[in-house]
């Protein structure tokens, strides 16, 4: 995990073909948000497992010795739920809207791409602004 939070570069191909006289009316590509930084990643991960470790070693120096190896499953499990977070994190998705046609790709981390392709005027969709700073999207 890297400490930069930029997102990478992206080379945006798909099916929507747009001509001289048809310009992009709109063109976006939407990132989820990861609130915990690598960083912090790994201060949480060091603070669990010394919280996990400290009492595996309470639990063995009262003789209930299996006790521990709970412990360290404990902080595996977490590590691999945070580990699977961060992957769907790089999933993106890439919206294109121009006259005739409004594309929406999703590429997976796997490196698979979902297109769905709609026409413009049957879609409706509103962006709006929320109170905190956040965006609401209803379709």
């Amino acid at each position: 995990m890297s400490g930069t939070h930029e997102p990478p570069s992206i080379d945006v191909s798909g099916s929507l073909e747009v001509g001289e006289s048809e310009s992009l009316l709109f063109d976006a590509v939407l990132y989820p948000h990861r609130s915990l930084p690598p960083h912090g990643f790994a201060i949480l991960m060091i603070l669990v497992a010394s919280v996990s470790f400290a009492a595996g070693v309470s639990f063995l120096l009262m003789g209930a010795w299996p006790v521990m190896g709970f412990f360290g499953l404990d902080v595996l499990l977490i590590y691999v739920a945070f580990r699977m977070n961060y992957r769907a994190g790089r999933t993106r998705e890439t919206v294109r809207m121009s006259r005739a046609e409004l594309l929406i790709q999703r590429h997976l981390p796997s490196g698979k791409m979902l297109s769905w392709s709609f026409q413009p005027l049957v879609v409706s969709a509103l962006l709006a602004a929320r109170g905190d700073g956040r965006s609401a999207r209803r379709s």
